[in-house]
């Protein structure tokens, strides 16, 4: 009997009729070929989401198998389905390039990260979607596909949220590797929330964490640089096994039992972690962090323009709400881009990230900030929690409906459909 399936967070978790973890393209189309007529058919990755992205009500595919890496000429990269991000980092440093964007973690299978519209912190860098040159992947009825850079259909595909197939290879564009030189800059809430619009124009990288009940704001801005590293290479490990996973994983247990010391806790975070600090790194480890405690997230992809009235009206929910948060709120920023699918389709954007441990408030902190992020444009982003219905996503994305268009094409028995995306696309 298989084990239940659950995510990272253990905020889901769910029986697949059937597990399959095929070795190679020709083994999945084979498996799809065969699979029962009407059999549901999901994937799952590393399964680092808070979304219901890859429940599947039948068979659950894993494709670590998959996870070839192969270096091409003029700056391509073909990678499996499975590979994680942090193989494809470590991959590509030793041959001396580097992804030109990456979001917090590197858990997560490339497939999945890219499926889902995953994104780092830079208006001069598009999604990891934006990446993607051409695909491959073998459809309803086991057939492998190639869609390449010029194909209609990759625009749609590219944040394909495991609608058109199964995703097995991807091919992405890499620059050369380069270093960066990360400053830590605390400011006063005021001043930084002024100055943000210009340090995001300014700097090539830059993101802002803000600690609920505390007057203080945390920006990150990176400049490249040839300078030395300056990281101890335990850095790392320190900070995900000592900093996460005892002290602030101790802070977060507090303030689930005793929610009145979260502004306390919060305001000990601030004046312990918020300090000017600079250090130089590789790019894949600048750009990335240690990973954080188990917790909850929601995130909004708003217009950029909206960014600093967004924050004051997060912070002003909280404190007239009496909300009480224990985890950073963080915004991150991204050009527009023309994957249908994805946040930033058509328009700049804030990717505001509301983060909570475990507490009392959390349903209400979520329901507060989906209703005020949503009101202002917000797009959900598609591997956090999200509560949405097919009218909203097509008010929201204005491709939306084509893209279930493509889909039925793509997939007109349903075969990939799940709780998930009906819940975006509506029936299959």
């Amino acid at each position: 009997m298989n084990p239940p399936a659950r995510n990272w967070a253990r905020t889901l978790s769910f029986a697949p009729r059937r597990w399959a973890r095929p070795g190679d393209e020709a083994e999945l189309c084979a498996l799809l070929a065969a699979a029962p007529a009407g059999e549901p058919l999901r994937v799952v990755g590393s399964a680092h989401s808070w979304s219901d992205a890859a429940v599947s009500e039948g068979l659950l595919v894993g494709l670590d198998q998959l996870n070839q890496i192969e270096l091409l000429p003029d700056g391509l990269v073909k990678v499996g389905a499975g590979a994680r991000l942090f193989e494809l980092n470590a991959a590509l440093d030793a041959a001396g390039r580097a992804l030109p964007i990456l979001g917090t973690v590197t858990a997560q299978t490339v497939a999945g990260a890219v499926s889902t519209g995953t994104h780092g912190s830079s208006l001069r860098h598009g999604n990891l979607a934006s990446l993607v040159h051409g695909l491959k992947l073998v459809d309803h009825a086991g057939r492998l596909r190639e869609l390449g850079q010029d194909d209609p259909d990759l625009p749609a595909a590219r944040v394909g949220l495991g609608a058109f197939g199964v995703l097995t290879e991807l091919t992405l564009k890499t620059v050369p590797a380069f270093r960066l030189q990360e400053v830590l800059l605390p400011l006063r809430w005021e001043e930084a929330i002024e100055r943000l619009p210009s340090l995001v124009e300014d700097f090539e990288y830059v993101k802002l964490w803000w600690m609920p009940h505390t007057d203080e704001a945390l920006v990150f801005h990176y400049t490249r640089t040839d300078a030395a590293p300056t990281v101890p290479a335990l850095s790392r490990n320190v900070d995900e096994k000592l900093i996460n996973g005892v002290v602030f994983t101790a802070l977060l247990a507090v303030s689930r039992f005793l929610p009145a010391m979260a502004p306390l806790l919060n305001r000990l975070v601030q004046a312990v972690y918020f300090r000017p600090q600079s250090r130089v790194a590789p790019s894949f480890e600048a750009l990335t962090a240690a990973m954080p405690p188990i917790h909850h997230e929601v995130e909004h992809s708003i217009p950029l323009v909206d960014t600093v009235p967004a924050l004051r009206e997060l912070r002003g929910m909280i404190e007239r709400e009496g909300i009480r948060v224990n985890f950073p709120v963080e915004a991150r920023f991204g050009p527009a881009d023309d994957a249908w699918m994805s946040p930033s389709f058509g328009r700049a954007s804030c990717h505001l990230g509301t983060y909570i441990g475990e507490s009392p408030d959390y349903k209400r902190y979520f329901a507060g900030c989906t209703e005020r992020l949503r009101a202002l444009g917000g797009r959900p982003h598609w591997g956090k929690e999200l509560h949405i219905d097919p009218d909203t996503v097509r008010r929201l994305y204005p491709r939306a409906a084509e893209f279930g268009d493509r889909v039925r094409t793509w997939d007109p028995t349903g075969r990939f459909s799940n709780p998930f995306l009906r819940r975006i696309l509506g029936p299959p």
